[in-house]
């Protein structure tokens, strides 16, 4: 998940919030393909990397991993939302930071508690 975060990080941090509003009002179909695109290829990311942390029980197992993980990408979508995180306000960077760390510290087992805060503590 913290890759999968740090590659989320650098590519939210790319995007020009203009560009995202621009693409958003004026090509609006295109927004929604991207979108889809996001949404179906992170989900299948995301659920991946679920089965296979708690089969090595670095996550709980008493989540629905299918729910979860559509929470998490819809919620990815939040982050470069103006209305809600305005990039003058908030820095790319550490929203995903934020976000990650929230996601992280609901899912991990006390094993993958001492795994995330070892990474956390390098970084």
């Amino acid at each position: 998940m913290l890759g999968i975060a740090r590659l989320g990080i650098d590519q939210i941090s790319a995007i020009s919030p203009t560009a995202i509003y621009d693409i958003k009002k004026y090509y609006r179909k295109s927004w929604e393909v991207l979108e889809k695109l996001h949404q179906e290829h992170s989900y299948g990311v995301i659920v991946k990397n679920f089965k296979r942390g708690v089969e090595e029980g670095f996550y709980r197992d008493d989540f629905d991993v299918d729910i979860v993980a559509k929470l998490y990408v819809a919620q990815t979508f939040l982050l470069v939302e103006e209305t809600i995180f305005p990039v003058r306000k908030y820095e790319r960077r550490l929203l995903m930071k934020e976000f990650i760390k929230y996601h992280l510290y609901g899912i991990v087992s006390s094993k993958g508690k001492k795994q995330l805060e070892k990474y956390l503590s390098k970084e």
